[in-house]
Order: C-alpha cells, then structure tokens, then sequence
C-alpha cells in the first residue's frame, strides 16, 4: 500500500499542543471532565513515524497510544524505536475501522491538506470515548495566507507532474526562485 508520501517523507516532531496533559488541563478550563493523562487511551490519525506519540509516551508510560499513517515507510521507521506502550499502524483514515474508542484523538497538520476532511471528521468522532477529547489543527487566515499564496504558487507550477519526487523538487525551485528574487 506504498505512497506518495513514502516518496517524499513527512517529517515529524512532537507536539506540545498534542499532549495528553496539555488538551487534559484545556478540556478541564473548558468545563469538561477528561480522562487522566496518566492512564489514557491515545489515537494519532496522521502520526508519520510516530515521534509525537513517542514523547507523549515516554512522559506517560501507564498511557496506550495507536497511532496510523498512510505512509508505511514512516509507520516501519516508527515501529524500529517506538516504545513499548505504542503501536503503529499503515492505514488510510477514509477506510480504516476497529480502532476502538479513545480518550485522546489527535489529527495534527491534516485537516487543511487531506481531500477527506469528511472521513476525517467521521473518524475523530466515532474514536473518541464518552468524554473524549479531539484536537484538530487547521490552517486559517489571516496568519496563513502568506503560506497559502505560496501554496497555490507551487501547486500551479507543479500541475501536471506526476512523481511526487519531481513534484517536490519543483515546488523548491520555485521558492528558490522566489527568494533570490525572480519572477
């Protein structure tokens, strides 16, 4: 089930905004009686390799987390140093099922790239526990349109590219090229 994302690796890093403890104590401000961190379940739909679970699971080893990934390379890479009380998985959030249900539910850096925001929605909903909490990081304006002029930049300049390796490289020309102050 490779894809292009096992092409051209996402890279990943942890999250403070993601942690158990950080969305505990926000649900908590919020009026809401979260699960504790300590014991949690954890899900992370996008995970890449895994690292933000990982430094979650490190701080709280008595916690689970799952975490998938379309791209398998990443979910491999992640499995070689995931901690014991991690699992990692290939699978596409439009058609995965059996996950169970989850205190905590991460989709970190995906909602304003995927084309299945639906699927995404309906997945973070069905996974999460009675008192479940959810994070979803978008991108928004007005803080996000320089980023989003540059997105559509690239991607007009990369139409019609097939490989995504050469669909990358393309788009870096064109920051390159704008950078150095070309047309």
């Amino acid at each position: 089930m490779a894809s292009a994302y096992d092409e051209v690796p996402y890279d990943t890093e942890a999250n403070v905004e993601t942690h158990p403890v950080a969305m505990a104590t926000l649900a908590r401000l919020a009026g809401l009686t979260p699960a504790p961190a300590w014991h949690a379940r954890v899900l992370e739909i996008g995970c890449g390799d895994g690292e933000n679970l990982g430094a979650a699971a490190a701080y709280l080893p008595e916690a689970r987390f799952v975490g998938f990934d379309l791209a398998e390379r990443a979910i491999e890479l992640g499995k070689k140093t995931a901690l014991a009380n991690v699992e990692l998985r290939v699978g596409d959030l439009a058609t995965i099922e059996g996950l169970g249900a989850f205190d905590y539910v991460i989709a970190h850096g995906l909602y304003s790239w995927v084309p299945v925001r639906d699927e995404l929605l309906r997945l973070l909903r069905a996974s999460l526990a009675p008192n479940g909490v959810g994070f979803i990081s978008f991108n928004a304006l007005p803080g996000w349109r320089f980023r989003g002029s540059m997105r559509e930049l690239m991607r007009d300049r990369t139409r019609g590219i097939d490989s995504p390796g050469d669909r990358v490289r393309t788009a870096l020309g064109v920051v390159d090229e704008l950078a150095r102050g070309g047309a």
